[in-house]
Formats: C-alpha cells, structure tokens, sequence
C-alpha cells in the first residue's frame, strides 16, 4: 500500500491583515463552500456580473442561513476576534465578502471586485481629501 504526504498539497488560510493584526481564515469545510457559492451566485447577479437567476440548488441552500451575518460564514473564527477587536461593522463586512469571493472564485477575482466597489479614488490634480468610495 502506497503513502504520500499532502501536507505540501492543503489548501492554505486566508490571511486578512488589518491594523497589524493577521486574521487567519480557514478554508471552508464542503457545507461551508457549498454555502458560499451559492451566496457568491446571488452576489454577482446582484452586482450585475451574470444575467443569471439563482439556481433552484443554490436557493434551497441559501433558505436555511437567512439572517445569519456573512462573517459568521465566510470568516469562521476570525469573525469573533473582529468584534472583539472593536473593528467597524462596514470594515468587517467587507472583509467577509472578500473572503466569500476569495473561497469561491480566487484571490485575483476577489481583488478586483475589492478594488472596484472600495478603492478611494483619487482627483486628477492628487486632491483626494474627499476619501469618496470609488462609485463604479
């Protein structure tokens, strides 16, 4: 009988840093991957990144987590440590709909979608005193 070490092979965390702190993020379990799909479905038809409706699997998921927070689901344990650590409820919403991205479509697609709903943008002539959220 043969043996390998997968050890090398796991998928790795999700490190979120934030005002020095790591919040070290688990992958999903299968439940919980199932879950975020399915909740990534919804988001993107809602951004308008698909003309797709929810798809009668994903909804029968999503009807059981009515109500429960978004970090709750998509940041497990880093969650607590957030509230605990007195970060604001828009910052740690962000983060959990980072990693909900992330988990479900990848670290480039969840950048771009960061970078497009959050980043500041900045005038022409460097006066960025507005600290406007990018409106695209």
């Amino acid at each position: 009988m043969g043996s390998v070490d997968f050890t090398d092979w796991v998928a790795p965390d999700l490190e979120l840093t934030l005002g020095g702190t790591i919040y070290t993020v688990a992958p999903p379990s299968v439940d919980q991957a199932r879950l975020i799909l399915a909740l990534t479905v919804r988001s993107e038809i809602a951004l308008g990144l698909t003309q797709m409706s929810v798809p009668d699997e994903l909804a029968k998921i999503l009807e059981g987590h009515a109500g429960v927070p978004l970090g709750q689901i998509t940041l497990a344990g880093a969650y607590d440590k957030l509230i605990k650590d007195n970060h604001p409820a828009v910052t740690i919403e962000r983060m959990a709909f980072y990693a909900m991205h992330y988990w479900s479509r990848g670290k480039d697609r969840a950048d771009a979608i960061a970078k497009a709903m959050w980043e500041v943008t900045h005038k022409p002539d460097g006066d960025d005193a507005s600290g406007e959220a990018n409106s695209r």
